[in-house]
């Protein structure tokens, strides 16, 4: 029974609840909280990806997904183009001269984890160097990301024209650029990857060489053809220093429901989350904790800095609220 479940692990990279059984049995036993921890621990270094997904019934349940044990080739994935109306393909870059080994899958681990945040529920299509995910209003368009030996290709496409969702392209290319930062401050062997992001002109790339993914196009660097502008909050500069304990007092205010996004973006961890939720009863009580906890963790490198990050990350997306807390005022 369970080499029907390692077959499809390694085929849909979907981890089935009677296999981790099955591997931890001899450790912990089945649905304890020491297995919680382990997979707890295996999810915050992005050995595994949770999704918590209506089942056949419409009930929640949670899935598992091990994007570093595919097996199976992302051939289909190859077909995918853009249709008219849907942004150029994004490719991300690597100036050293190759994808780092290991970040693609550590990559697709992040992004199961934030669109699960932002509600993007429906399970990913796994293979190995590639995935697919349907994101957007009523799941209304296809993410595909190749992974060659150089670059990622990155693929948006609406299902129909009348479909394409304004801003989409912009709130995906933000949690790119998130989660490759994130992995380079998480991970020694990521701190001095080096990476760009170009956008594949259509009319250029009619040909491709043979030889593995080696691209005959023009790529144009910037931001053209539907992926936005510069990054949100670029243009302004930051307050120096630690938040004020008034400006937290303010800010928790409007956080509201997006306390635990902020809280991820922030970098707590999910068991302080979920402490502070046992803890607190009241939604600014929470809100307010994110914060608190987070300068109590992060010390002198809680900055105003690093608050208008989180408040600009593509799973928060609060520009207002980056623009009154953290933005410098000109006093001139």
């Amino acid at each position: 029974m369970h080499a029907k479940y390692w077959k499809t692990l390694e085929k849909t990279g979907t981890l089935h609840q009677s296999l981790i059984d099955h591997v931890f049995g001899e450790i912990v036993p089945g649905d304890s909280q020491a297995q919680q921890d382990l997979l707890s621990m295996m999810e915050r270094y992005g050995l595994i990806a949770r999704l918590n997904a209506p089942d056949e019934n419409s009930q929640q349940s949670v899935q598992y997904f091990v994007p570093a044990q595919l097996t199976s080739s992302p051939e289909s994935l190859t077909k995918a183009c853009p249709k008219d109306g849907d942004p150029c393909p994004l490719l991300i870059h690597f100036p050293d001269g190759f994808v780092p080994h290991g970040l693609f899958p550590q990559l697709v681990s992040r992004l199961i984890r934030h669109f699960n945040e932002m509600g993007f529920t429906r399970p990913p299509t796994l293979f190995r160097n590639g995935a697919g995910f349907a994101i957007g209003a009523k799941n209304s368009h296809d993410l595909y990301l190749l992974c060659g030996k150089r670059c990622i290709k990155v693929i948006l496409t609406a299902f129909t024209a009348d479909m394409c969702e304004q801003g989409l392209a912009v709130r995906v290319r933000m949690l790119l650029e998130d989660s490759l930062d994130e992995l380079s401050r998480d991970w020694d062997w990521l701190g001095h990857m080096r990476h760009e992001f170009c956008v594949e002109c259509l009319a250029c790339a009619s040909e491709k060489c043979q030889e593995h993914d080696r691209s005959v196009s023009k790529t144009l660097s910037g931001w053209e053809f539907g992926w936005g502008g510069t990054s949100a909050g670029t243009e302004f500069v930051s307050k120096s220093g630690r938040p004020t304990v008034d400006d937290m007092i303010l800010l928790a205010r409007e956080v509201g429901s997006l306390w635990k996004r902020l809280g991820r973006a922030l970098g707590l961890d999910e068991p302080e989350l979920e402490q502070l939720e046992a803890d607190k009863t009241q939604l600014y009580e929470r809100c307010y904790g994110v914060l608190k906890r987070w300068t109590e963790i992060q010390a002198s490198a809680a900055t105003y800095e690093s608050l208008g990050r989180a408040l600009l990350h593509a799973t928060v997306m609060k520009r207002d609220l980056y623009l009154e807390f953290c933005v410098a005022k000109d006093e001139s």
